[in-house]
């Protein structure tokens, strides 16, 4: 995170953080990538302050706090004012995700979906006989 609110490298947080990404990655997953377990533990502990996790505003100085929002902004022929804009949007998107997805947390716009949609779900019900 460039903007936001810095946690130092020996702060006890992002020292948890790293325990439980290498357990969970290197031992449970089987995944020996020590960049990935730096980068998600990077993500997971700049995340833990908010000023991180909702960070991009546009043009406006509006916060932008939807997926879609956010997906318009990054795009160099709508909103997005350079490809290096481009590139801090998506990479904001995609580490939200990221995070999103590690905490169990959602994004305001998929909370807004139809009750019944199947949007986002990855079988519908089976109904039993």
């Amino acid at each position: 995170m460039q903007n936001g609110a810095r946690i130092s490298r020996d702060h006890p947080l992002r020292t948890l953080f790293q325990e439980l990404v290498h357990k969970h990655l290197f031992l449970g997953a089987q995944l020996y990538d020590t960049q990935i377990a730096h980068y998600v533990t990077g993500v997971l502990t700049d995340f833990t302050h908010v000023d991180n996790l909702y960070r991009i505003r546009n043009v406006r100085g509006r916060l932008l706090e939807d997926v879609v929002e956010l997906l318009i902004e990054s795009n160099p022929l709508l909103d997005a004012s350079s490809f290096i804009r481009e590139r801090e949007v998506r990479k904001q998107i995609g580490d939200f995700t990221l995070f999103s997805w590690s905490s169990g947390s959602r994004m305001p716009s998929v909370d807004r979906r139809e009750p019944n949609s199947s949007v986002g779900r990855p079988f519908a019900p089976v109904a039993t006989p």
